[in-house]
């Protein structure tokens, strides 16, 4: 992950018209969270400057370390509700799915986030072209 400094970030988002959505505050609140949960969540961001992490872009990590304290330059968050449990090389795995908790913990967290296959995404900043529907609190 490459680090943009403050006054980047700042001019980035006023060039391209981004929108922030989350602060430090919820950011460390979920990670907190996350943290304290006894599943397995597989995770990959984006950077504003459109870096990735996993590098290539399409691999999640289980290393949630690895995003802590680089909140303020995070387009979005992906996080993976689900884990597969192999049965055997004819067998299709059991999907353990956790989504239900996982949407539990971003709405204590308070983030704004989408759905996505298996997931979640949740967002730091939202660009002009994109217009998430984000998931309610019901």
């Amino acid at each position: 992950m490459s680090v943009l400094s403050d006054k980047q970030i700042n001019e980035y988002i006023s060039a391209e018209t981004i929108t922030p959505v989350l602060n430090n505050t919820k950011w460390r609140k979920l990670f907190d969270l996350l943290n304290n949960s006894n599943k397995m969540f597989f995770y990959r961001s984006k950077d504003l400057n459109g870096s990735t992490f996993p590098i290539d872009g399409s691999s999640y990590t289980p290393e949630i370390e690895q995003y802590w304290g680089a909140f303020k330059s995070m387009e979005w968050l992906e996080i993976l509700s689900y884990k597969e449990h192999r049965r055997g090389a004819l067998l299709k795995p059991e999907i353990e799915d956790f989504t239900s908790e996982l949407i539990a913990i971003a709405h204590s967290a308070g983030v704004k986030f989408t759905l996505i296959p298996r997931g979640i995404r949740v967002w730091g900043y939202v660009r002009k072209s994109e217009s998430p529907v984000f998931v309610e609190r019901i």
